[in-house]
């Protein structure tokens, strides 16, 4: 590989050329905005190849084809090596100012050639395993330039306002308790934890001891008993009965004057017996459209977005189907079995058969995808 120093001066000069202008570290010059968009899509290994964006479209047509280097029949040409520049990320592209790091990128790219041609000789590329990540990383590709090349959502005032009367519930917070509790297996230990409580109700001290000694709730005596803020209906923890009681405690301090029984407020969601304690309360809030707005344009511009890219890929998908002979035999498919390990955990089990789909996508009913 000793042309890679002693080749020729004029070609090497314009790698050399190329390399600095789409280089960006440096120049006082802003950044154009066809290569701000190329900077944002650095997972790509390279450009777009539209003439807006492809870094080739800025040489001499002449000067394209140029070799830099040469790996049994393969070439690296002006052109590609420009690309690669390209589809790096800018902080990269600024360590390509030196031509030590430019001939680095080079070798790499020789280095990947030879290890290539060494999987070729050795059968690699027919392995049904590399043939699957290698169709895979494809349809990645193509799904990600469709979606790209899929025009940006508009969002309008109209829409933002919309979108928020029709959600006002996601915008109001409604009126909440927070209460600390003592829960108990019997009504008359109840009782007897409720008078306790009540000869010091103010004094909190006393009653997170109370809490630590009495309490069967685990949990809740690692927290006092409290509870955190909950509204009228209650939550995933807090029964909606022992809620409703809560409500009913105006002050902070206050020890609700009597025991509410729920149905599965106990451990492990059996019956008990509570004695609430009011802790703070959170008046009823709506946020005015105003602290939303761009919140709720954001989110319908990425829906939008999201819903447009993925009718453009279907719409691509079914093209594809109704042009290419597709066909499933459904006996030899039925005819597959896997075993399911004895140990497999009893929530994998419950899932075995589910279709495993990412949103949007449906499965076509049955003998839909024949072409004969």
């Amino acid at each position: 590989m000793s042309s890679l120093h002693t080749g020729s001066a004029a070609r090497f000069s314009l790698a050399l050329a190329v390399a600095a202008t789409l280089s960006v570290a440096g120049c006082p010059k802003p950044t154009p905005p066809n290569e701000r968009a190329r900077d944002a899509a650095t997972a790509a290994p390279v450009v777009s190849q539209d003439a807006s964006n492809d870094p080739c479209a800025d040489i001499a047509p002449a000067e394209r084809d140029a070799v830099l280097a040469r790996v049994g029949d393969t070439t690296l040409t002006v052109c590609d090596f420009a690309r690669r520049l390209a589809g790096q990320n800018p902080y990269l592209r600024a360590r390509m100012n030196t031509p030590d790091a430019r001939r680095s990128l080079v070798r790499a790219w020789i280095d990947g050639e030879l290890l290539a041609l060494e999987a070729r000789t050795r059968g690699l590329d027919r392995d049904p395993t590399v043939r699957n990540a290698v169709l895979s990383q494809l349809a990645r590709q193509v799904e990600s330039d469709v979606r790209s090349g899929v025009a940006a959502a508009v969002v309008t005032e109209a829409d933002v306002e919309r979108y928020y009367r029709e959600h006002i519930a996601e915008y109001e917070t409604p009126e909440q308790v927070r209460f600390s509790q003592v829960v108990l297996a019997t009504r008359a230990d109840a009782a007897r934890v409720l008078a306790e409580a009540q000869r010091s109700p103010t004094d909190d001290a006393a009653w997170r001891a109370l809490v630590r000694r009495e309490s069967r709730d685990d949990t809740g005596r690692e927290t006092g008993g409290d509870v955190g803020f909950v509204s009228i209906e209650g939550s995933a923890q807090v029964p909606a009965e022992v809620a409703r009681a809560a409500f009913r405690l105006r002050n902070v301090g206050e020890v609700l004057g009597e025991v509410i029984e729920s149905a599965r407020g106990g451990p492990g969601r059996g019956p008990a017996f509570h004695v609430l304690r009011m802790l703070a309360r959170r008046e009823a809030l709506r946020r005015p459209l105003d602290d939303v707005r761009r919140a709720i344009r954001n989110r319908l511009f990425e829906e939008r977005n999201d819903q447009a890219q993925t009718r453009a890929v279907r719409d691509l998908l079914e093209r594809l189907r109704r042009e290419t002979p597709v066909q499933i035999e459904e006996g030899a498919l039925s005819s597959v079995r896997i075993d399911v390990p004895a140990s497999t955990p009893p929530a994998i089990r419950a899932g075995i058969g589910q279709t495993l789909l990412p949103p949007g996508v449906q499965i076509p009913a049955a003998g839909s995808l024949d072409r004969r």
